[in-house]
């Protein structure tokens, strides 16, 4: 009886295993995964940076406890032009919008400053006194020429170059809007696409290069791995988008350079890594959103007529960009 019973149900359960294959074996559409940008075209994105860094140890020979927050915002404003003749790329003219800069220093408990940077004034404070405001026309002799370009970077234009993996190749004009928008590194503006039509759970890798870490401009650029992938579909104001998640990490390789002040350095013990997610719209081809965040620690080493430089620095960052509504014409 029992094996009667058990064969009377093998069609019940033919059944149900057919039904779970065919569910089962639905999968997800892929996703065509490549930046498309027309002549003409204007993409805006409001773009924020926020980041903090602690560096303790011995700067030319004196103990020092120095603890630096860094915010910027802008709107990145992206102008495709036609691209160069014979290359499969995409070029755009990249500047500023409504650029506003606050950096906060604090040097242990003894020394606190504050520069804030708009289109329209500098102010410098330290320990609670007005050093420099361009508005008052105070101070104007020590402002930095540093300063004066973050100040007026809206004048600025530069031209960026891509592949169709979002990758940046090449940057003619004014590389000093694409520093100041990654805190010091040009690595381009937007994660690495897998330039093709990609699956759902699909991974591809890539690398960009840091050549600025803070206030040392490097004698070899640092390298960042990274991969990424096609995580899933999202609902995104009722449009289906590609969701990405991107993690990287530093080489690890020692590093050399120098200060602002002409110092040089060695970098040791670099270890840094980042996690990001990003929402890409591939029916037009453009991003719509993204967040990174990124850690990382270094051992610094300098010396200078006799006087010696150590410092441990760990700092972390975070960016992230949203796409903003076009313009109406005319305005």
């Amino acid at each position: 009886m029992a094996t009667l019973g058990t064969s009377r149900l093998h069609p019940f359960f033919s059944l149900l295993l057919l039904v779970s294959c065919a569910f089962g074996g639905e999968t997800e559409p892929p996703a065509q995964l490549e930046l498309r940008m027309s002549p003409g075209q204007v993409l805006r994105y409001d773009w924020t940076l926020e980041s903090a860094s602690n560096s303790k140890g011995q700067e030319k020979g004196k103990p020092l406890d120095l603890h630096v927050d860094k915010s910027i915002r802008v709107a990145v404003v992206l102008s495709g032009e036609k691209p160069p003749r014979g290359e499969d790329v995409l070029s755009a003219l990249l500047r500023f919008e409504g650029f506003r800069l606050q950096e906060n220093r604090r040097v242990g408990d003894a020394a606190s400053s504050t520069l804030q940077v708009d289109r329209q004034n500098i102010m410098f404070t330290e320990n609670g006194r007005v050093r420099v405001d361009s508005r008052n026309d105070i101070g104007m002799e020590k402002i930095s020429a540093h300063q004066k370009a973050l100040r007026f970077l809206e004048r600025n234009v530069a031209r960026i170059v891509l592949d169709r993996s979002s990758r940046q190749t090449r940057v003619e004009g004014d590389r000093f809007l694409l520093d100041t928008a990654h805190g010091g590194s040009s690595r381009g503006l937007f994660p690495e696409l897998s330039g093709k039509k990609s699956a759902v759970g699909e991974s591809w890798t890539g690398r960009f290069e840091i050549p600025r870490l803070a206030e040392v401009e490097l004698d070899r650029a640092a390298i960042v791995n990274t991969r990424a992938t096609f995580a899933k579909w999202h609902d995104h104001e009722g449009r289906k988008v590609a969701m990405i998640d991107v993690l990287s990490s530093w080489d690890g390789n020692d590093l050399r350079g120098k200060d602002t002040a002409g110092l040089t350095v060695t970098l040791t013990g670099v270890d840094g890594h980042g996690a990001g997610v990003y929402l890409f719209d591939p029916k037009v081809g453009r991003f719509v959103s993204g967040t990174m965040t990124f850690q990382l620690k270094y051992h610094l080493e300098g010396e200078r007529e006799g006087e010696k430089t150590a410092l441990d620095v760990n700092g972390r960052s975070r960016f992230n960009f949203t796409l903003l509504p076009d313009k109406p014409k005319g305005k």
